[in-house]
């Protein structure tokens, strides 16, 4: 996976960041990204699903190459991890608030970002809106990235769209 998105990247770098809509912000040691889903289900039926990250997930972002890999377990030292041969893991993000149904946030860093001097915090939140619910997430990184976060940012929002659009595909029941 880390080079894997090195010619996405490179292309990604080219772009204006005001090409993509969900990049809230985008500085030099700073960036925020928002992807916003509604999905047909109720709040509390749309935190089970994503808790269930390795259906969701693409594998293609994960150091292993296989989704089945991934869990997330919204608990006290729970996290966002994944399993590796040889009895390794990665922890990608560490669980640090959970309101079942409503708001899940993490701190920590995705794929090739964990091996920068960065932190990052990830919001996802749940809001009832009539026979659907709209999920909200937020990931907000700062600190040193060689080059400027401004460059990675249009990246990272297409990864992290990408992601909730599939996990709103898979509650939809859609492909």
């Amino acid at each position: 996976m880390k080079y894997a998105l090195l010619p996405l990247f490179t292309t990604m770098m080219l772009l204006p960041v005001t090409l993509l809509a969900d990049v809230q912000t985008a500085a030099e040691q700073n960036m925020s990204v928002q992807a916003t889903v509604t999905v047909k289900a109720t709040p509390e039926a749309a935190w089970e699903h994503l808790l269930k990250i390795g259906t969701w997930w693409s594998g293609d972002h994960t150091w292993s190459g296989d989704a089945k890999n991934l869990t997330l377990n919204a608990v006290p030292g729970g996290g966002f991890d994944e399993s590796l041969p040889g009895n390794g893991f990665v922890r990608h993000m560490q669980v640090i608030y959970s309101a079942p149904g409503k708001k899940l946030r993490m701190t920590g860093l995705l794929g090739p970002l964990q091996e920068h001097a960065l932190q990052g915090t990830m919001t996802i939140s749940l809001k009832s809106e009539g026979d659907k619910t709209t999920i909200l997430t937020t990931y907000n990184v700062a600190g040193h990235f060689p080059g400027g976060l401004e460059k990675l940012a249009p990246l990272v929002d297409q990864v992290i769209t990408e992601q909730f659009t599939r996990l709103e595909k898979r509650i939809d029941g859609t492909p």
